[in-house]
C-alpha cells in the first residue's frame, strides 16, 4: 500500500519520548479514506506548546513531509506550503486514539479520551 508505514506520535510529554506507533495497511487505508474526506479549512492554525496532550504527529503520509492532527485540524506541512483540514467532530483524532490500544497505558489513555471526547 505505501512504500513507507504510516508513524503516529501521541504528542504528550515535553520530558521524556512520545508514545509512536506504526498503522497496519488495514488502519492506514481507513485514515488516507478518512483525511481525504476532510473539508479544507482558510486558516491553518499552528499547534501550540502546552503541556500535555497537544495531537498527533504523522510521518510516512504520501506526498506529506509532516502531518500533525489536534484541536480539530489535520494540517500538513511541507517545503514552501501549508495545507488545512477541519476535523470536525475531531473523527481523525479518535481514530488514531484507537489505533493506540496496546500502546498507551491506562492513565494517558482516559486522559486524552477525556480532551476529545472519544
Amino acid at each position: 500500500m505505501t512504500a513507507v508505514p504510516i508513524r503516529v506520535e501521541l504528542d504528550a510529554f515535553s520530558g521524556r519520548p512520545n508514545p509512536a506507533w506504526a498503522l497496519n495497511d488495514e488502519q492506514a487505508r481507513q485514515l488516507l479514506a478518512l483525511l481525504s474526506a476532510l473539508p479544507i479549512a482558510s486558516l491553518a492554525v499552528a499547534p501550540n506548546g502546552d503541556l500535555g496532550y497537544r495531537g498527533f504527529k504523522l510521518t510516512g503520509v504520501p506526498g506529506e513531509p509532516e502531518v500533525f492532527v489536534g484541536r480539530g485540524r489535520v494540517i500538513a506541512a511541507g517545503p514552501g506550503k501549508v495545507r488545512c483540514r477541519m476535523d470536525d467532530p475531531r473523527a481523525i483524532e479518535a481514530f488514531l486514539l484507537d489505533t493506540a490500544r496496546g500502546h498507551l497505558d491506562g492513565p494517558l489513555w482516559q486522559a486524552v479520551v477525556s480532551l476529545i471526547g472519544s
